[in-house]
């Protein structure tokens, strides 16, 4: 479920974002090499940050899910509908004011390259907020215990900062 949340909240984002920038007129601004990269860190790396993760003690206290049970509870569609208007309002308004604020040409590779930058490290808080699928908000709880998750997350920042500052051409990113 916690991976289902992540997920579900990273594809509304992307598409939404997607959505908009064509409305508005631009050119996709995530790339090819870029949804890549996002598909990476949103399959592959989510689950190993989301799957490996030790069951808390409180688990063996809760009532199983009943039958008819539906895959994504309240809870959960409250974390990722918060989620994705936080991601998608910080994301309209790079769209928007970007340009002004990190004085780049309005739909350059500079500001395409920030969008990308700010959507991706969404995603990394995003596995933060994805640890917890229930009612209580405790993100960091228990994050001594998990090592992959950390060693993802630290993964994820390094590689990004790589993509965005070594990428060049082949990402159409521009070094920040």
């Amino acid at each position: 479920r916690k991976f289902l949340q992540f997920q579900l909240t990273v594809n509304v984002v992307a598409l939404t974002i997607t959505f908009l920038a064509a409305v508005v007129g631009y050119q996709p601004p995530l790339n090819a090499v870029m949804m890549l990269w996002v598909n990476l860190i949103m399959d592959t790396m989510g689950a190993l940050a989301l799957g490996t993760e030790p069951p808390l003690k409180e688990l063996l206290d809760r009532r199983p899910y009943r039958r008819d049970s539906s895959l994504i509870s309240r809870p959960m569609w409250r974390n990722i509908l918060c989620q994705a208007v936080f991601q998608l309002s910080l994301l309209v308004f790079l769209l928007n004011k970007g340009p002004a604020m990190f004085e780049c040409e309005d739909g350059s590779r500079h500001h395409f390259t920030i969008l990308f930058n700010a959507f991706v490290f969404c995603q990394v808080f995003n596995e933060f907020n994805a640890r917890e699928i229930g009612d209580r908000f405790d993100p960091l709880r228990s994050l001594s215990e998990s090592p992959m998750f950390l060693l993802v997350i630290v993964f994820t920042v390094v590689a990004q900062w790589a993509i965005v500052e070594f990428g060049g051409d082949f990402t159409q990113t521009y070094p920040l």
